[in-house]
Formats: structure tokens, sequence, C-alpha cells
């Protein structure tokens, strides 16, 4: 795929930038009981010029994730059933520490790269800790966008 690169002027090809957000990403409470934590954010895809490293389109994927915290025993917020008439106990705190690497794929069934659908994205991997009991979970999203769909920054 050619774009236009905004320094030199000329046709180039495109290059994927590291994903940006990766490190900023959220992660709350999945609700009492259930053992879960719930990984929120936004992370920021970039296409660069090949020839000169501008940055010359972008796109936002947004990854929101369930992860199965193991808990070790006697937390607290290990999963467990919470009757309706209990009182909901506090909303369990988690640490997390995530990484993002660009990645690139196509879908489709043509043999020619030309017919086919191709994608820019990342793979996130990381792990959820809980904070009471250092229980932890893992987690593994890719998340991307069809390289149609991303927004010119010229």
């Amino acid at each position: 795929m050619a774009r236009r690169c905004s320094q030199c002027n000329l046709l180039c090809g495109v290059e994927q930038a590291e994903p940006e957000g990766a490190d900023e990403l959220e992660v709350h409470d999945g609700g009492p009981g259930t053992g879960e934590a719930q990984v929120t954010g936004d992370i920021r895809l970039v296409l660069t010029s090949a020839c000169c490293g501008d940055e010359i389109a972008e796109a936002q994927a947004e990854v929101d994730e369930t992860v199965v915290v193991e808990h070790k025993v006697g937390c607290p917020f290990a999963a467990r059933e919470v009757a309706d008439d209990e009182d909901s106990p506090e909303e369990a705190t988690y640490s997390i520490e995530v990484s993002g690497e660009a990645t690139d794929w196509s879908e489709g069934t043509s043999k020619s790269a030309r017919y086919n659908k191709t994608f820019y994205g990342a793979d996130i991997s990381g792990t959820v800790t809980c904070d009471e009991c250092d229980g932890h979970g893992s987690i593994e999203v890719r998340v991307g966008e069809q390289a149609s769909y991303f927004d010119e920054l010229n």
C-alpha cells in the first residue's frame, strides 16, 4: 500500500510504528464474587512513511478484555457465590504489567495480496496481579484495524 509522504511528497510504502498506549491500560474489578478483572483502554496504531519515517496515518483500537485471576486461598476477592441480601464486598484492586508489539496480517482467499484485506494492529500481552493476595492472570489479545480505515494525518 503506497501513500504520499508529507515531507518529500513521494509515493512511498508504509511501515508500522510501535503501538502507543499499552502501558496506559486500566484494570478494574470484574464484579463481586467473580474473581475476574476487566482490562480496558485505547491503543493508538500509527503508520509511518518508509522513506522519511513521518507519521502518515493513525487508528484507535479499543481493548476490553476480561481476565480470570487465580486468587490464592483465603483471598476475599476469589470467585465465590454472593448472596443477594449480602452487602457486596469492596472492589478488588489490581495492578497490570503489559506490553504491546506491532503486528500485521491479511485476510482473504485470493492468491494475490492485492485482493486480500490488510490489517495493522498490536498483540497485547501481560499479567494482571491482585494487590491483596498476589494472585495473577494472563492477558493476551490482538487488536487491529483494516488498513483502508486508518485516518490520514496529512
